[in-house]
């Protein structure tokens, strides 16, 4: 029923967003109970060169447990052809600030292509929107400027150049436009000739009609040839700590599939997915894997946590909810809390050692002035000339009544259940990133 309907009603609700200026395309499709959506909600960003439409055949499937939003990276689809310097540094701080925007809480990245190269620097760059991410086919442009040996990077940067004008790559752009060479050109990324039809060539097509596109081709292939286009992802991946899911099509010849084990040895959170007789373009060529493995993924990693989320805020004892989630989550979630308590005292303690006596020692004259003639006029001046001790004072004393306040409530009523929400999807993450997290040892010892 979903794959008979036009492509354009595939992939949710079209909107327009302006990001610093420029005109960028999303768009969105929430659960039929959004309230008790199953997994996190899903960031999807396509390839290069193509679009939101890539994903017309995933997005109605994920869109059952999950919200789903997709985006047309700055210059391509229907975003704005920007003449701009471009660079995986500039569409990561595009999802990032859509994420600000329209979603704030963590999200599933997902990627193709390009768009995996994204995902992972969203992941490294602004980590707490990012609760995991999965990718199709990851390119690591830094591997091309650790081929050339760098005595040679400027020749080969010169010679690029004598073939990277304007004029000649207009011209060059004219011709790869047209339907006929971008239907080869699928040919290529695809193993499955079937998938590369009419409404394909299409979705690929379209953008490339726009206004200034030959202008974008040029900005694209010039920033692709800087080592600052991206980072690493060598580099990266190691750095990362959480669920990730690499998925690569062993006929891929866009990326070569030998990087996929070189890259999942790079960090154990990754989990590899080879699909046999499938191409660069899994979620479009094969949705019939691609999804479950995708749904699979979500539900194994992420399901726990988001119900954690939706329970309702009336649940007033502790134990209570710890049944419903799991009781295995109840000494961790108290020992946690019992840190943060703990912190908060130290920092008390601290503050009183380090910042009270030095405050207290630049105050001391005017607080032997006042005792023997004491006027609210004389603090006043005595503050207003001796502003860091005040601040540093005050900052004791509010650290302490603060302090003194949260133990007592916790004393009194126990752990709220907003906080216990909250530790609880803290102690969630904590057990995904496993012994290398830095509170792993207090918390599941």
């Amino acid at each position: 029923m979903i794959e008979s309907l036009p492509w354009q009603k595939r992939i949710g609700h079209q909107r327009d967003w302006v990001w610093q200026g420029w005109q960028t395309r999303y768009s969105f499709l929430h659960p039929p109970d959004r309230d008790h959506a199953s997994h996190p909600p899903l960031i999807l960003l396509h390839g290069f060169g193509a679009a939101i439409e890539h994903w017309r055949k995933n997005i109605p499937e994920l869109s059952q447990n999950s919200s789903v939003y997709a985006l047309d990276l700055l210059g391509f689809g229907g975003s704005k052809k920007a003449d701009t310097q471009y660079s995986v540094y500039l569409w990561a701080r595009q999802v990032y600030d859509f994420w600000l925007t329209f979603i704030q809480e963590p999200v599933i990245l997902v990627g193709n292509s390009i768009g995996s190269l994204v995902c992972l620097t969203v992941a490294y760059t602004y980590p707490d929107m990012v609760a995991g991410i999965t990718m199709l086919s990851l390119p690591d442009v830094a591997i091309r400027q650790e081929a050339i040996p760098k005595p040679l990077q400027p020749i080969m940067m010169g010679i690029e150049g004598l073939f990277a004008s304007h004029w000649l790559l207009k011209n060059l752009f004219l011709f790869l436009r047209q339907p006929s060479v971008i239907r080869r050109w699928a040919g290529v990324a695809y193993v499955d000739q079937n998938a590369v039809n009419e409404e394909l060539i299409a979705i690929l097509t379209l953008p490339a009609q726009d206004q200034g596109a030959d202008r974008t081709f040029y900005r694209l292939f010039d920033a692709v040839r800087s080592p600052n286009f991206a980072p690493s992802a060598k580099v990266v991946l190691p750095r990362l700590d959480i669920p990730i899911l690499l998925i690569w099509g062993l006929q891929d010849r866009m990326v070569p599939p030998l990087l996929a084990p070189i890259f999942a040895k790079l960090n154990p959170l990754i989990e590899l997915v080879e699909l046999k007789e499938v191409g660069h373009c899994p979620q479009d060529e094969c949705p019939e894997k691609f999804n479950p493995i995708l749904k699979d993924w979500l539900t194994r990693h992420f399901s726990h946590s988001q119900t954690i989320e939706s329970l309702p805020l009336e649940l007033k004892d502790f134990a209570d909810i710890m049944t419903i989630v799991d009781s295995d989550l109840a000494k961790p979630v108290q020992r946690l809390y019992l840190l943060h308590l703990y912190g908060r005292w130290l920092l008390t303690v601290i503050a009183w050692l380090l910042v009270a006596p030095w405050a207290i020692g630049r105050l001391w004259d005017d607080i032997q002035l006042m005792s023997e003639y004491f006027t609210w006029a004389s603090i006043r001046y005595s503050l207003m000339f001796n502003l860091f001790p005040a601040y540093g004072l005050f900052f004791c004393i509010g650290v302490t009544v603060s302090t003194l306040i949260w133990h007592g409530l916790y004393l009194g009523q126990g752990i709220s259940p907003r906080e216990q929400f909250r530790l609880a999807n803290q102690v969630k993450k904590i057990q995904i990133a496993g012994p290398k997290h830095i509170l792993w040892k207090w918390v599941f010892k």
